[in-house]
């Protein structure tokens, strides 16, 4: 059964950032909602240098905000409204359709009551078959 996604019913960002030092090496890898603001900072020391990766998501703009800093002052500072981005080498970002698990603190519709009564032994439903197939086999014998 093949089951249609719609453009509509993207509801989230698969985000995943690679070491700039090293894009070969993933360092985060999430999906995010798309209606929840997301923020993310790290600074990667190797090599003699580092570099600060900064970047964000405004859902109210719909906008990512993607900024690199480097120990040689190299600045890439991009704000982007673009469903899917691919910045070779640092991130990657797809908007997709994910089933996020219900809120655990909401109630749900399905009620369950709780009985007082203890359930039955299924040996009483053996001893009682056993019972009633005795007599019924004496009753044929007679």
């Amino acid at each position: 059964m093949c089951q249609s996604v719609f453009a509509e019913d993207y509801n989230a960002y698969n985000v995943t950032i690679y070491n700039p030092l090293n894009s070969s090496e993933v360092i985060y890898q999430n999906i995010v909602p798309d209606s929840q603001p997301f923020n993310y900072v790290n600074t990667i020391y190797g090599n003699g240098s580092n570099v600060t990766i900064n970047i964000s998501y405004d859902p109210t703009q719909k906008k990512w905000h993607i900024r690199k800093n480097d120990t040689n002052n190299n600045i890439m500072n991009l704000n982007i409204a673009a469903n899917n981005i691919n910045i070779g080498g640092l991130v990657r970002i797809k908007h997709i359709h994910y089933d996020f698990p219900p809120p655990s603190n909401t109630t749900s519709n399905t009620t369950t009551t709780s009985s007082t009564k203890t359930p039955i032994p299924i040996g009483a439903y053996l001893i009682t078959t056993a019972f009633f197939t005795y007599i019924l086999y004496r009753k044929s014998k007679t």
